[in-house]
């Protein structure tokens, strides 16, 4: 989806909060930015943060609750081994070789 000026009225505003989403420390949205903004660019991660605001705006506004932060490590914690997986590879990529068990505790 391609934005243009005249697509939404409220879209400067909207562009506003997501750039100010993003400086904030250990949140939902700097995450989402930070993995967006690797593959996509600047523009198009900062854009995909204003449509997760507004997203939250509907269902804050439909269901009439108070925003909750789901936290930076959120992303990493639905999909365990998919994170295990990156670190295991970045960690061969650096010339080791790893050898991946499970503990009998898990770190929360």
């Amino acid at each position: 989806m391609e934005v243009t000026h005249s697509h939404c009225a409220g879209l400067d505003g909207l562009i506003q909060a997501a750039h100010a989403a993003v400086r904030c420390k250990d949140t939902y949205l700097k995450a989402v930015y930070q993995r967006l903004v690797k593959r996509r660019g600047k523009y198009k991660a900062i854009v995909a943060v204003a449509h997760r605001i507004l997203k939250a705006a509907y269902h804050i506004l439909s269901k009439q609750q108070a925003y909750r932060d789901l936290g930076a490590n959120y992303l990493d914690s639905r999909r365990p081994e998919k994170l295990l997986n990156r670190l295991r590879h970045q960690i061969e990529q650096l010339g080791y070789q790893v050898s991946v068990e499970p503990t009998s505790h898990a770190v929360s």
